[in-house]
């Protein structure tokens, strides 16, 4: 059985990405969600025959990705004070 993955297509300083817009929400390791963001491809079928239901909407991309690079940013300064021995 084939599934397909939703994606929401954004656009970051004029280049387009696709994140995946169901296992994002499924994933529970923050820094796992970064890696269901790619660079969007133009060549993905528009119609779909078995599709997942897809679990983030459009208005609410914003605030989960503010809230991703955010915890991404926080984790990764307090790492970096920790092998700075600040």
């Amino acid at each position: 059985m084939k599934v397909e993955i939703p994606y929401l297509v954004i656009e970051v300083n004029g280049k387009l990405f696709m994140i995946d817009a169901y296992f994002s929400k499924k994933v529970e390791k923050t820094e796992h969600v970064s890696v269901l963001i790619k660079r969007f491809k133009r060549d993905l079928p528009r119609e779909v025959q078995n599709p997942l239901p897809s679990l983030m909407t459009e208005n609410e991309i914003k605030f989960f990705l503010k809230n991703v690079f955010s915890t991404l940013y926080e984790r990764s300064g307090k790492k970096l004070m920790r092998d700075l021995n600040i």
